[in-house]
């Protein structure tokens, strides 16, 4: 069983755009890689709608772009073929001079595995060719094939004869494809060549080394691409938390463990058990929903145990809005992660969270009732908080929770307040007259300051750790300002008695 190319696709010369050309007999299935190179160093060679960029593109120097002479640029793209394959377009911005030319291969095996490039350069000006593909010892093994493209800055060289070599590893014959070597008439001159060729048995122990013969001296880079065929391949199903773990044959077909079709499936090859694999992203769950994703490795008769994660949740993003007069609510519930704003207007609207949630954005309750925006759990925040009207309008924090940002509240009786491990970076401000009242109970750190204004029973207090702030305290850490007299309370540092009031 093994990978073998299709008859050669003729180079192509261009400046800024390049029409390619398939090779002969394409079919559904088969392999195209896509070798590009350019002048100046700098260009960029943009991918080809619907390919896939192998490695990044690569540049053997900086040397300004001159007649035969200058820094080369390169670039690998591959495709699988569809079942009615038509060649590319390449655009290379700022190109002066660039040429391109399409290998296709064919398999006998059941998947292709994503294409491997090795990269390496020549800045050696000589006639001996010789580029050192970094990366690629213990990686290249029997039965994969290897296609090296190599280019130099100029028409005024032929290569002779490509060799690839890799010690540990033997390769078989190598030939050139296309046949000929690229050399341009345009711009400031570019050349190149192909080759290719099957390694017959054991795996590389260094980098493998792609060498020519130069007609005259020369400078250069290239690269090599590893192609390889699998029969093994891991497949995955995504299914809602609460069902059982399927089969090793319902994950094979997309199914959860009742046999319908798994709220998301998919697979890629993997020629072995063990190892890290990159599946697509995956798009179209359900927000805030908690699911567990089973694997199973298959080399087409045997299946390996079925592998399932831990219980993971979606996030949520957007915003909740509950309006008018009634009964609105705009709610989470179970593990969240929230960014965006949440607004409930009206009387005995409310907007609450409980679970595990991350909050960034700002709550706002408004209008005369019985609003309130809450949460309760663990909880991070970051925005604002603000209850406006009279009523018994709260914004309230329970358990372990961090807040960066302020909170207000105004016209009585509202309440701001946390309770739980708190963290505080910001101000809290209680207004007009009436109940307001702005507080931290329990363990807790406090930066920023407090502030209590207007008349009446407006509080700002702390009771962390039962520390006294204050010689003007009470007991209970509370402190309540003289009717009609603001004042201020700000920290110097943390101790006793580190707290200083100043009345105005």
């Amino acid at each position: 069983m093994t990978i073998s190319r299709r008859t050669f696709a003729s180079w192509v010369n261009g400046q800024t755009s390049l029409s390619t050309n398939l090779p002969s007999g394409t079919a559904e299935g088969d392999l195209l890689v896509l070798f590009v190179g350019a002048k100046p160093y700098d260009a960029t060679i943009n991918t080809p709608s619907g390919w896939t960029a192998v490695g990044t593109q690569q540049a053997n120097g900086t040397t300004a772009n001159a007649e035969d002479a200058g820094s080369v640029t390169w670039a690998v793209f591959y495709k699988i073929a569809g079942a009615s394959e038509s060649a590319p377009t390449v655009s290379v911005t700022s190109g002066n001079i660039a040429h391109a030319t399409i290998q296709c291969l064919t398999k006998t095996k059941a998947r292709w595995w994503p294409p491997t490039a090795y990269f390496g350069n020549d800045t050696s000006s000589g006639t001996s060719f010789s580029l050192t593909m970094s990366g690629s010892s213990g990686a290249i093994t029997a039965g994969d094939y290897l296609l090296a493209h190599a280019l130099i800055p100029g028409d005024n060289a032929t290569f002779g004869t490509v060799a690839i070599s890799a010690s540990g590893a033997t390769i078989g014959t190598v030939s050139k494809n296309p046949g000929g070597d690229h050399s341009s008439f345009l711009g400031q001159d570019i050349a190149g060549t192909c080759a290719g060729a099957t390694v017959s048995s054991g795996t590389a122990s260094a980098d493998a080394v792609v060498s020519s013969t130069l007609s005259t001296v020369q400078t250069g880079g290239g690269s090599l691409v590893r192609i390889r065929e699998t029969d093994e391949q891991l497949y995955y199903v995504i299914y809602t938390a609460e069902k059982g773990v399927p089969s090793a044959a319902q994950v094979k077909a997309g199914q959860d463990n009742t046999g319908s079709a798994a709220a998301k499936s998919g697979s890629a090859p993997a020629p072995t058990t063990t190892g890290a694999y990159d599946f697509p992203a995956v798009t179209g769950l359900s927000v805030a929903t908690a699911y567990k994703v089973s694997f199973v490795w298959s080399n087409g008769t045997t299946d390996s145990s079925v592998a399932t994660s831990a219980t993971w949740a979606t996030t949520n993003t957007g915003s909740f809005t509950g309006t008018e007069g009634g009964i609105d609510t705009a709610t989470f519930q179970g593990m969240g992660d929230v960014s965006g704003s949440f607004a409930v207007t009206e009387n005995v609207d409310t907007a609450a969270f409980t679970g595990d949630i991350y909050v960034r954005g700002s709550f706002t309750v408004t209008e005369g009732g019985v609003d309130s925006a809450a949460i309760a759990g663990d909880v991070y925040v970051r925005g604002n908080f603000a209850v406006t009207e009279s009523g018994g309008d709260s914004v309230s924090f329970s358990a372990s929770s961090s807040h960066t940002g302020s909170f207000a509240v105004v016209e009585s009786p509202d309440t701001a307040s946390i309770s739980g491990k708190v963290y505080i970076s910001g101000l809290f401000t209680a207004t007009e007259s009436g109940g307001d009242s702005a507080f931290i109970s329990t363990s807790g750190g406090l930066t920023g300051s407090f502030a209590a204004t207007e008349g009446g029973v407006d509080t700002a207090f702390i009771t962390a750790r039962g520390q006294v702030f204050s010689p003007d305290v009470a007991a209970n850490n509370t402190w309540t300002p003289v009717a009609e007299v603001n004042s201020i309370w700000g920290k110097v540092a943390f101790a006793a008695k580190d707290w200083t009031r100043e009345v105005r």
